[in-house]
């Protein structure tokens, strides 16, 4: 009696099992390796080649973000591991948490901060490294931030900032935007220098760009996240010469830079009244705006100089010249 009632539990009981699996809205992780049941039940999604494997996630760095698949199964935050059939593609996405920037991906090939897609032919592991932008960094001698904060910039007026670290495995540094965007018209060396890049170009539009900053070398990587205003075009009007330019001698050869702030670059520069001094002439050019010649006359000979900028705002003044 005591062998056939066991046998009738057994039975009864190999029959409960799966249904209850079945039920359930979320079926529970398979167990991995040697404890995988022949006859456990199978979570993947596409076709595969027969058999399960385990698709796992690891998080490393400073900050946080969840990783999602698809198929789905994989939601990293809570579950970080899943059996796929073999063969399954499978595609992963990682969302930086407020605070943090994705730093990217490693293991299984897998590179850079886009989605990462895996074929599963045996049982793998995939790093997400999510950083602080507070400045964190991984690895023990990663290079730290000099600056916290970067100048404004004026629409169509040339800008140009370095960014510094200091610290580090002594190495050259390399620096990348890995959230947000530099306001248009502005770009960023992968380096300027060993420990240093370069924010440099004409702003376009008025706008406040706010972005991250990585910094990484042979001991770690850093982060900080930035912010740029670039403000309206400021009032354009001539800085050199002024009323009086510098005074000149016949026959000897003469030469007066000229330059503006403000409006928008380039500019261009004519004289709109008045005549420069017999022999001289002005040049305006990408390679420096001047007035230059070998006067002829004696005398003071007055002008009126003019500038005007890209989208036609417009400065003069008026400028004499002495030559002896």
């Amino acid at each position: 009696m005591t062998s056939k009632a066991s046998r009738g539990r057994s039975v009864f009981l190999t029959l409960l099992l799966p249904i209850a699996a079945c039920g359930r809205d979320n079926p529970p992780t398979q167990p991995h390796g040697s404890e995988l049941s022949p006859s456990a039940p199978s979570f993947s999604s596409g076709s595969g080649s027969g058999g399960s494997v385990t698709l796992r996630i690891a998080k490393s760095g400073t900050g946080t973000g969840t990783v999602a698949s698809s198929p789905s199964g994989i939601n990293c935050g809570a579950t970080c591991s899943r059996s796929f059939s073999t063969g399954t593609t499978v595609a992963l996405t990682a969302t930086p948490a407020a605070g943090s920037v994705f730093g990217g991906w490693s293991g299984a090939g897998c590179s850079g901060t886009g989605s990462c897609t895996v074929q599963l032919n045996g049982s793998t592991t995939v790093t997400a490294t999510f950083n602080s932008t507070g400045g964190g960094g991984t690895g023990s001698q990663a290079p730290a931030f000099i600056e916290s904060t970067l100048p404004d910039g004026n629409v169509g007026a040339d800008y140009a900032v370095s960014i510094n670290t200091t610290g580090g495995s002594g190495g050259q540094d390399e620096f990348s935007v890995v959230a947000g965007s530099l306001p248009d018209g502005l770009q960023m060396a992968k380096f300027f220098g060993v420990q240093s890049t370069l924010i440099s170009g004409r702003p376009t539009r008025v706008q406040v760009s706010t972005f991250t900053v990585r910094v990484e070398d042979d001991g770690g990587s850093t982060t900080r996240t930035f912010s740029i205003t670039i403000n309206p075009p400021v009032t354009l009007a001539i800085t050199l010469p002024g009323p009086t330019a510098k005074s000149g001698t016949v026959g000897n050869a003469y030469f007066q830079n000229l330059f503006a702030s403000g409006g928008e670059t380039p500019y261009a520069w004519s004289i709109t009244g008045g005549q420069l001094p017999p022999g001289l002439r002005l040049v305006s050019a990408s390679n420096g705006n001047r007035i230059e010649g070998t006067p002829t006359t004696a005398g003071t000979f007055t002008f009126t100089l003019t500038v005007r900028d890209k989208r036609g705002q417009q400065a003069s003044q008026q400028t004499s010249i002495t030559i002896g």
